[in-house]
């Protein structure tokens, strides 16, 4: 745990713990509930934004790590869920390094108390969204070789990164270059709907999305491949994210499981 734990800010929502809660786990508050409960207004399915985001990272950092990358930089710590990144692809190779990173204080002391410290793991208070904020931090230089490649995993961050689709490609940008090449990125965001009534509800989360966080949009799939930026992907490419690596079968999805695509790209 770091050495001053922050105020747990229990009247103020945090989207991870928002997430959370649409999920029906315990590490949220009364104000993050609420959140949640308006967000379900819209859409009972809503919490699989979250789920199949998580569950294509888990793959993504297994084939990565069986690509013989050793060293990860997750940009989503603290996930209701099991099987953090350092689990997945420290069983493929032991000696595998992963940064967790988060701009949000809280989160980073939560994800903290959940690791098992040791020279594999390191969490690190940074804005993923300021890029400076992460690669001029020496820490983050010693726990990482920059001259090697990194798999950077976002996902589930972009779509609540602050501004416009276009803003959220200059970051990419500005993330790939820092890395040397043969480095990947694992990406997931919110498709678009195309049609009418789901067209409508993606709107009126964002709406609830932007009024909480100031951020929360919806892409088109064109936005969506420009967050790959100097890279090649990894097939299947641009896909839903249950669908990654390969289909998995024939079973009915709804517009949320459909909304919510994935992809890994592999830098020249």
């Amino acid at each position: 745990m770091p050495d001053t734990v922050p105020d747990l800010c229990m009247t103020q929502a945090r989207v991870w713990r928002v997430w959370n809660a649409l999920l029906g786990e315990k590490d949220n508050f009364a104000a993050d509930r609420e959140v949640a409960a308006r967000l379900l207004v819209h859409s009972p399915d809503i919490g699989d934004l979250a789920r199949t985001s998580h569950s294509f990272s888990q793959r993504a950092c297994e084939y990565l790590a069986l690509q013989a990358i050793d060293q990860f930089i997750d940009c989503n710590p603290c996930t209701p869920f099991a099987n953090p990144t350092h689990e997945i692809v420290q069983k493929v190779n032991k000696d595998a390094r992963v940064l967790y990173v988060s701009g949000d204080p809280i989160e980073l002391a939560h994800a903290q108390a959940l690791l098992n410290p040791d020279y594999r793991t390191h969490g690190v208070d940074a804005d993923i969204f300021n890029i400076s904020d992460l690669y001029e931090r020496t820490d983050a230089a010693d726990f990482l070789d920059w001259s090697r490649p990194i798999a950077l995993i976002l996902a589930g961050p972009l779509p609540l990164a602050p501004g416009t689709a276009a803003d959220a490609a200059a970051i990419m940008q500005a993330h790939v270059a820092q890395l040397c090449p043969g480095s990947y990125t694992a990406v997931t965001h919110w498709l678009q709907p195309s049609t009418g009534p789901t067209r409508q509800t993606s709107s009126l989360i964002e709406v609830e999305l932007l009024s909480e966080f100031g951020a929360g949009i919806f892409c088109t799939r064109e936005e969506i491949k420009a967050l790959f930026p100097d890279q090649v992907l990894v097939d299947p490419g641009l896909v839903q994210c249950d669908d990654w690596p390969t289909r998995t079968g024939d079973r009915k999805r709804n517009w949320v499981e459909k909304c919510s695509v994935g992809a890994v790209g592999r830098k020249h």
